[in-house]
Order: structure tokens, then sequence, then C-alpha cells
């Protein structure tokens, strides 16, 4: 059976739903969940040929998720490189991919919140404060003009780079430098610990 592999346009549609979506039907219930399942629908459309698999696949996204946006972009790039490996014979169940978006929204929510939110942001409206002196218009145009090509590159470079780290060659499990993934653990260059995702029976060493 030959490879499959998700399209740069089927990539490109699921970026741009998750950049401009991903607040679709938010709720406090819900959060994110239901634009990381929005961004996930071209995706899962070109892997799997049949209805019933389409239904079975998009499932998995129906896991409660949230974390910041901009940063948190890298999570959907990574779990599209994911989806595609389980295509291809990998076994990569519900469990490990939700487990895998756990582990990640919580920290990159933190990370982003105080480099976007509590950095970037206040920076950019100082400088557009400043530039408002007299009510120049030159403000508000500076901040919609920096703030909306800084995300959109930003989040794109995120995305791709979330997809790079699950390689095209796939042996038994999905493993790069940055990141391995296995049914049993995840483990990432900051931590030499494999982390036990839920439902594993791995102790900790």
């Amino acid at each position: 059976m030959a490879e499959k592999k998700v399209s740069a346009a089927a990539r490109k549609s699921a970026f741009l739903r998750w950049i401009y979506g991903n607040l679709t039907c938010f709720s406090q219930e819900h959060m994110q969940t239901f634009g990381y399942l929005a961004a996930m629908l071209p995706v899962v459309d070109e892997l799997y040929d049949n209805d019933e698999d389409k239904v079975k696949y998009l499932s998995t996204y129906r896991t409660f998720f949230n974390t910041e946006p901009q940063i948190g972009t890298m999570v959907v790039g990574l779990t599209v490189g994911l989806e595609e490996a389980r295509a291809n014979g990998e076994p990569l169940d519900d469990d490990t991919i939700n487990g895998i978006r756990a582990g990640l929204m919580g920290p990159l929510a933190g990370l982003g919140d105080s480099i976007i939110v509590g950095t970037f942001i206040p920076i950019l409206l100082g400088i557009a404060l400043g530039l408002s002196t007299g009510g120049s218009v030159l403000g508000p145009l500076f901040y919609i003009l920096v703030w909306n090509l800084a995300m959109y590159f930003g989040m794109k470079f995120a995305f791709d780079q979330g997809y790079a780290v699950v390689p095209p060659s796939r042996p038994s499990s999905v493993r790069s430098p940055q990141l391995s993934v296995t049914p049993s653990s995840w483990s990432a260059p900051w931590s030499s610990a494999p982390l036990p995702l839920p439902g594993s029976t791995s102790p900790l060493p």
C-alpha cells in the first residue's frame, strides 16, 4: 500500500481553520475543542477513504482542548503528523494522541500567555499608544498591521515545526530528536524520564 501523505493544501486548510476558528463554538465546557475538531477535518477527510473511518478518527479530537492559540498552533501541526502516521499503520490510538495533546496544552498555554499576552502585546500597545499622540491614526494602524503579520507568520512557523516533529520515515514508533512517542510513553528533550500517558501502567523510573 502506498504511503499516505497529507497534502500541502490540506495542511494549509487545517492551519487557516485553526488560526481563524480556534474559538469556534467556544464555551466554558468545551473551550477550543470544536475549533480543533474543525482544523482536523480536512486532514482526516484526505487520509481516510470511507465515511466510517473518517467519523471514527475525527472523534479523537472531541476531547477537551484549551491552550494559548498562537504558540499552541504547534500542537495542531503535531497531531496532523501523528494522524498521518496512524493512517499509515502506526500503532497510535486515541489515548496516545490525546495524552500528547493534554500534556502539551498546559505548558504551552503558560508559555504563550507569558510571552504573547503578558509581554509582546503590551509592548506593541505601548508603541501604538505613543504613535497615537494627538489623535494620530498611525498608532492603531501600526498595531493592526504588526500584530496580524506577527500572528500569522509566527503561527505558521509553529504549525510547520509541530508537523516536522513527526519524521517521514516511521519504523515501529514515531520518533525524532525533539519528541519520542510510543503507545506507552512520551518524553521531551528537557526530560529524560518518559511520562506515562493516561491509562498506561508504566511506572516512573
